[in-house]
């Protein structure tokens, strides 16, 4: 293996200095990954495609021609373009970019690389520490009419499970919106490639990890797979409600929705005495572990008669004042203005390169000693390319005006 090359961050900052991942993922759960990794600190190479670069960029909501969700999500890495189905651009994944990484993330099917010519083994031969982090719809290997098959976010959601116990009773099941199951399979993937990282640092052995996108959406629905095995039992969608115990539900005020979450049995006293109903009666004794029997209907009904009649400001202040778990459903501009927002200091502003002055989500949670930060936004396809390449890669001014001109990059 070669020299390390230096780091190419201009300051070095965060818990995850020194580590450099290479990602050739396109659209969200391998390129989100990685740039998580780049908010503390990972210098994140990002391949794309030359010309257009992944499509990603221009599609769903966008300012200019550029996704609202790139510019938020793509920020502190370098990009590159390489063309990997052509022998040079093989040459210099495989030769000059994957030695000095420790960390290869991509998500495609089964096969996809190997077709190019760029094998588990080929790359292991060339860095035996590395780890290489495969995400695939449904696994590298398992059931063949499965592994080659396509995946999108919803269709993930429903295979693996979350969206038959999500939405309303008898009503149709719901997606956990704003990509949301692509963005949990993303943080499986990036502790598990930083587990892998630590390992390899300890053993100087790499190893490969098949993130198989459906089982990680099945593996977030918690009991529901344990009751079927256990009871048979199928758990069914019942809203935003526990079903087992309340109150703890979604409820409307004069202005707004908000949310009440009574988990014991002394916050459900509490609760009655709120809406002016004796805790000391026997009638409510078994109200709170069965919402469905007329007592637990009749409580359910007069909790809703007293949160409608007063603001979401009112409710939230008098239930916490009570020690009972209730919050506003905030909306953007809600979150936005909120002073615990505010006084944590959640949202920043930073300059994009496609799209100028951005404010949006800092790096989260706080770290104390190595906290990430945000010191560069999104980029134009390709910007990177002559300081990777020859910083990192370690080619010459000949090499890449040659592999310009074959349209390698």
């Amino acid at each position: 293996m070669p020299n390390r090359a230096p780091s190419i961050v201009p300051e070095s900052f965060g818990a995850l200095k020194g580590v450099r991942v290479l990602s050739t993922g396109t659209h969200i759960t391998g390129p989100y990954a990685a740039h998580l990794a780049a908010d503390f600190g990972a210098e994140v190479i990002q391949v794309e495609p030359p010309g257009k670069g992944d499509p990603w960029r221009h599609e769903d909501y966008t300012w200019n021609g550029v996704n609202v969700s790139w510019v938020h999500d793509r920020r502190n890495a370098f990009y590159i373009t390489l063309d990997l189905r052509k022998p040079e651009g093989r040459d210099v994944f495989l030769n000059n970019l994957i030695p000095q990484c420790d960390i290869w993330v991509e998500n495609s099917k089964p096969g996809t690389y190997p077709a190019m010519g760029i094998t588990d083994e080929a790359v292991k031969a060339k860095n035996p520490k590395i780890v290489i982090v495969h995400v695939s719809p449904f696994g590298q290997d398992g059931d063949p009419d499965y592994t080659q098959r396509s995946l999108s976010n919803l269709v993930m959601q429903a295979f693996g499970g979350l969206m038959y116990t999500t939405g309303e009773a008898d009503q149709t099941p719901v997606s956990a919106p704003a990509h949301g199951g692509e963005k949990m399979v993303a943080l499986f993937a990036l502790w598990s490639m930083l587990a892998a990282y630590i390992h390899a640092e300890r053993t100087g052995k790499g190893q490969v990890l098949d993130i198989a996108e459906y089982e990680c959406i099945n593996k977030i629905t918690s009991g529901t797979m344990p009751m079927f095995f256990v009871d048979g039992a199928v758990r069914e969608r019942a809203g935003n409600k526990a079903g087992a115990f309340q109150p703890y539900d979604t409820f409307m005020a004069k202005d707004g929705w908000l949310f009440i979450g009574a988990i014991s049995v002394p916050i459900f006293r509490r609760s009655l005495s709120i809406v002016g109903l004796d805790p000391s009666d026997e009638k409510w004794s078994g109200a709170f572990s069965n919402p469905n029997s007329p007592e637990g209907q009749e409580f359910d009904g007069a909790l809703r008669k007293w949160v409608g009649e007063r603001t979401v400001a009112d409710v939230v202040r008098i239930l916490n004042e009570n020690t009972i778990p209730c919050g506003p459903v905030n909306d953007p501009q809600q979150a936005a203005e909120d002073p615990h927002f505010k006084a944590r200091k959640i949202h920043e502003e930073w300059n994009d390169d496609l799209v100028g002055k951005v404010k949006g989500v800092r790096p989260v949670p706080w770290f104390s000693k190595t906290p990430g930060k945000v010191w560069r936004g999104s980029v134009a396809v390709g910007h990177d390319n002559d300081a990777v390449l020859t910083k990192v890669a370690g080619l010459d001014r000949a090499k890449i005006n040659g592999l310009k001109s074959k349209g390698v990059i």
